[in-house]
Order: structure tokens, then sequence, then C-alpha cells
């Protein structure tokens, strides 16, 4: 016939484990494994058959010494908290239980009945009603956190090597739910500086442009006017006609550069974006790739007429549009493209669209050819908007983008 209290012992260890493996699974469902925590401790706990089940993150303090402080609870009925005892705060381990730090700092459990521990550690214990008390480490890569403590304050509690080994198990859960958010706070951090440095280099790169196009437009620009001044004196003097037929080609040459530097300046950074403001710049920008990719560029807006916003929604507006009618011409094939804008006092919008080749965003993205769609992409999460691109092999590309505008984000051309 079995043993009635083995069988027991089997059920609580049956549901310690049950209940640790729903922690698990909750924790891998939950982004926060804080936002989790005190229905797990519930379930620990009335699997166990304890009065109490809590959490202590441990800190070293300036002085060296390791603080202990409670962070989360559960009770059963009828059982008092301790959640808001000030004596569970910064409890010095060292000087109170200098035995139990250096288990818990050996990975090693603490399970006592209390009327046999030192009187000196019995005084915070029994002013909690404790009889029986075990703790368990929770180790967060490889190194002590703090610890899981499951108190019973009816009876003294006989811990089995079972009970034991599922409540280290409990202990070992929580420790990997602290590390993964670690990691995952790591993670975030990383990408939170990546973006930083994105937009710090974008904000370095249009300075350069600005400064380029100033310098193409202001001083090589002057130059070749300095340049043309003096071949057209030359053109005026008297019976130097083979002098002045190489003039003449000499100011051809001039007129082109001129031009082209002209182009470059604009291309770099329009000064219509910065004088007069996006829906000028955008126009222009098409009537300048149409002449010279005689792709047609149709413009259909809404609410930017007359509209100035700030630099960094004009520009990155500006990027998206270039970005993609350079795109157009390099890949689709089509021979026209359609683009939309609209703003209001909330957003911000733009759409391109072409009726190309199209193509597999994730084949693009593998083989690394969008790097200048991930560009502007990143621009406009910058400033929290987003960016969608549809696209598939011969159904043409759209590309829409929406960047939120604050109070400070739009403005009238009285006020600029």
């Amino acid at each position: 016939m079995s043993d009635p209290s083995s069988a027991v012992e089997i059920g609580r260890v049956d549901a310690i484990l049950e209940a640790v493996s729903f922690s698990a699974e909750q924790f891998m469902k939950v982004n926060n494994w804080e936002l989790a925590i005190q229905q797990m401790l519930e379930r620990l706990g009335r699997a166990a058959h304890v009065s109490r089940v809590y959490v202590f993150q441990d800190e070293m303090g300036a002085d060296g010494i390791l603080y202990s402080s409670q962070k989360y609870e559960w009770d059963a009925e009828g059982i008092k908290p301790q959640i808001n005892n000030v004596e569970l705060q910064n409890i010095p381990l060292r000087y109170r239980y200098p035995r139990w730090e250096e288990a818990l700092k050996n990975g090693q459990p603490v399970l006592c009945i209390v009327k046999d521990l030192p009187e000196s550690e019995q005084e915070l214990l029994v002013a909690q009603d404790i009889k029986s008390i075990a703790i368990f480490p929770i180790l967060v890569e490889h190194l002590h956190w703090g610890h899981i403590g499951f108190d019973d304050c009816m009876i003294e509690h006989q811990w089995s090597l079972a009970e034991m080994e599922a409540l280290k198990a409990a202990a070992g859960i929580f420790g990997a739910a602290i590390e993964r958010k670690r990691a995952e706070a790591a993670l975030q951090e990383k990408n939170t500086q990546l973006a930083i440095l994105s937009h710090q280099l974008v904000e370095i790169q249009e300075t350069e442009r600005r400064f380029i196009a100033l310098e193409l437009h202001d001083e090589i620009g002057q130059a070749l006017t300095g340049i043309r001044l003096t071949l057209e004196l030359g053109m005026q003097l008297p019976d130097l006609e083979e002098t002045r037929v190489k003039i003449a080609q000499a100011l051809k040459m001039v007129d082109a550069l001129t031009g082209h530097v002209k182009d470059i300046s604009h291309m770099l950074r329009p000064n219509l974006l910065d004088d007069l403001g996006l829906l000028p710049a955008l126009l222009w920008l098409f009537e300048n790739f149409s002449s010279q990719t005689q792709i047609q560029v149709s413009i259909q807006h809404v609410g930017i007429s007359d509209r100035r916003f700030k630099p960094e929604v004009e520009i990155t507006v500006y990027r998206v549009v270039q970005e993609a009618l350079t795109n157009i011409a390099r890949h689709s094939g089509a021979d026209c493209a359609v683009v939309k804008t609209w703003a209001n006092s909330h957003v911000i919008g733009v759409q391109i669209e072409d009726k190309g080749k199209g193509f597999n965003l994730n084949d693009m993205m593998i083989a690394k050819k969008a790097i200048g769609l991930t560009g502007i992409r990143e621009r406009v999460r910058w400033l929290g908007g987003t960016m969608n691109i549809e696209s598939s092999p011969d159904a043409g590309t759209r590309i829409t983008a929406e960047i939120p505008l604050d109070s400070g984000s739009i403005f009238d051309c009285e006020r600029r």
C-alpha cells in the first residue's frame, strides 16, 4: 500500500513544476517579465502550499556591502502582506545574515526552521510570523542578482529534495527572464545609439551638401563667369579670326560646364528648397528629371502650397521623392511616374508610383541593392514617420511615406 504522504509530496512537486512551466511560458510571451510576475508568484505559492512568495534584489552599496530589498510579493489569504515593510528594504546581509549571504553568493539555497536559527537571525522572521523559510538564489549571467523566497507561516515545513529541485528551477526561470530583459534593453540601447548616429550622419551629410552646393554656386560659378567675360572681351579684338573661333568654342564649353555645375549644385542641395519651400523645389526636380530622362512626372498635391515646414521635414520629403525617381530611372523602365503629396495640421505625406518592372523587395534587401531606400526609410523613421514600399515583378512600385507634424513643424510663408 502506497504512503499517502508520498503521494501528497509527488502531487505538490508536480504542481510546482507545472507552475514553473507556466512561468516560463508567460515570460516568453510578455516583453517585460515584471508585468506578469504577480500571477507567477501566486501560481508558485499555491502550488507549493506556502503562505508567502517574494523576490528580493541585491545591490552593492558604495561601502562594498551587499544590500537586499524586497521588490515583489504574493500572500495567501489571511497572511499579512510585508511588501511595505521598511525593515525589508536595504537589508545589509553581511551584518544581518552573513551565513545566508555566503550561501546565496555561492549559488546555494537557504532552508530553515525559524525556531532552530540563532536568535540574531530569528528576529525579523518571527515578526512576520514565519515558521519555516526556503530561499533560492537568482543568478543572472552566472552572477548573483537576488533571491526568491517561500515562507510558511502555518507549519514548520520540511522541504523534500524533490521540492527543493522544483523550486530551484523556479529561481532559474526568473534568472533567465531577467537576463532576457537585460539583453533586450542592451539591444534597444544599441539600436537607439545607432539611430542617433545615423541621424547625425544625415545631418552632417546635408551640411556638407549645402557647403559644396554653395561653393559650386559662389566660388566656381563666379570663376566661370569671370572666365566667360574675359573670353567675350577676347572676341571683340580685331583681326583675330582664328582666335575668335577658339574663343567661341571655349565659350560653349564654359556655358556647358556652368550648366553642369548649376545642376550638381541643385542636386546636392536645391536653393529653392531653402528659399521657397517644398513645392517649388519638387516642381524644379520634376522638370529637371524629365529633361534628363524623358520620363514624365505628374504631381497631385493638397495642402502644401504656400506652406513651409521644418527644414528636416522638407528635406526628408524631398529626398524620398528624389530617391524614388532615381530608382525609377535606373530600374523600372517606366515612361511616366505619379507623385502625390498631401498635408494637414497633423501629417505630411508623399507617394511615388510607377507602372514599371517592379521588384521583389526581399530579394533586393538580401542582395543589399536597396541601400538608398533603406537610408530614406531611416530618415522618415527618425522623424517619427512611416514608409511603406509596395512592389512585385511586372507590377510596378509604390512608395508611401508619412511624417507627423507637431505644432512647430508647419508655418505659413508670412511667418517664414
